[in-house]
C-alpha cells in the first residue's frame, strides 16, 4: 500500500463511530422516476410543429397567459356599458346660478 491509501484507511477508522455499518435499502421500487411519469418539454405540444420551418411568425409571437390590465379594464367598461341603458342626452349645468335656479 502506498502513502495515500494508508492515509485514507486511517481517516476511515478515525472518523468511524464504532457502530456496526448496516446497508439501508428502500422497500419499494418504481420503473419511472416520479409519480407523474417521465416528462419532457414537448410532451403536450402539437406534433404538427415538427413539420414547420423556423423561424415561424405564428409560433414566435408572445401568447400571454392572462389578459393584461388594460384588456381587463376595457372588458369591465364594455360590461358596464351593457348594464346601463342609454338615457339620451343629459342636461348640463354650466354655473352655480344654473344649479340654484333649477331648485
Amino acid at each position: 500500500m502506498n502513502k495515500d491509501q494508508i492515509c485514507k484507511w486511517i481517516e476511515t477508522y478515525r472518523s468511524r463511530s464504532g457502530v456496526p455499518i448496516m446497508r439501508m435499502r428502500k422497500q419499494w421500487h418504481t420503473d419511472t422516476p416520479s409519480v407523474q411519469g417521465v416528462w419532457h418539454p414537448f410532451m403536450f405540444k402539437d406534433p404538427q410543429i415538427n413539420r414547420k420551418t423556423f423561424p415561424n411568425e405564428e409560433l414566435s409571437r408572445f401568447l400571454p397567459a392572462e389578459p393584461s390590465a388594460t384588456e381587463q379594464v376595457l372588458k369591465m367598461f364594455e360590461e358596464q356599458k351593457k348594464e346601463i341603458p342609454s338615457q339620451g342626452p343629459t342636461k348640463k349645468l354650466h354655473s352655480k346660478d344654473d344649479v340654484l335656479q333649477s331648485k
